[in-house]
């Protein structure tokens, strides 16, 4: 416990009026208990607006991996079409097993280029849900800091007409008044 007891403040070194430095440390308290959570929150937003960013471009990406290995599936399938009408023209037995295998290889690189195609649509569909997650949370953590703000901002008015009615008393007490009298107004914190 620090207290200080007739302590002498050079008129220099005094913040603010004399007698207000309550009302001057609560609005410092305040404004940091505002200012971190702000700052807090906003570091937040960034990364979660980041992580939507980096997976809707990975989702581009992906939809671009996906075209260049469909437009090499359309050529193995012209290729492979090409062979199966070489193949009705064979004369002999070399030169049909030759196109046979032409056609074993075209087919075996079709599969697997279609086998890339599904593993990056898997990859879309998630990295989508991904995104829609993200996008959810930086919407939920929105409203949780709007109503943060609200809830401060409430907070905040009842501290100030508190130290309004504190003051108010404060100045009676000073001009030597009695308390208010049931006929005068005096200040009320609301409820």
């Amino acid at each position: 416990k620090l207290a200080f007891h007739d302590m002498v403040v050079p008129a220099e070194n005094v913040l603010g009026q004399v007698g207000k430095g309550l009302r001057i440390a609560l609005t410092v308290l305040d404004f940091g208990r505002t200012t971190f959570g702000a700052s807090c929150t906003g570091a937040a937003k960034t990364c979660l607006k980041a992580a939507v960013a980096h997976a809707k471009t990975r989702f581009a990406d992906n939809q671009n991996r996906r075209r260049a290995i469909e437009k090499d599936v359309a050529v193995h399938q012209g290729r492979l079409s090409k062979f199966r009408e070489q193949a009705m023209a064979v004369k002999t037995n070399q030169e049909y097993h030759a196109i046979q295998k032409e056609i074993g290889y075209a087919q075996g690189e079709i599969k697997t280029l279609e086998d890339k195609i599904l593993e990056l649509m898997l990859e879309a569909d998630e990295v989508g849900a991904i995104a829609k997650r993200a996008e959810a949370a930086l919407a939920a953590e929105q409203k949780a800091v709007d109503a943060d703000r609200r809830s401060m901002a409430a907070e905040l008015a009842d501290l100030k007409t508190s130290l309004d009615l504190r003051a108010h008393l404060a100045e009676r007490r000073k001009l030597g008044g009695a308390p208010p009298s049931a006929a005068e107004p005096v200040p009320t914190a609301p409820a």
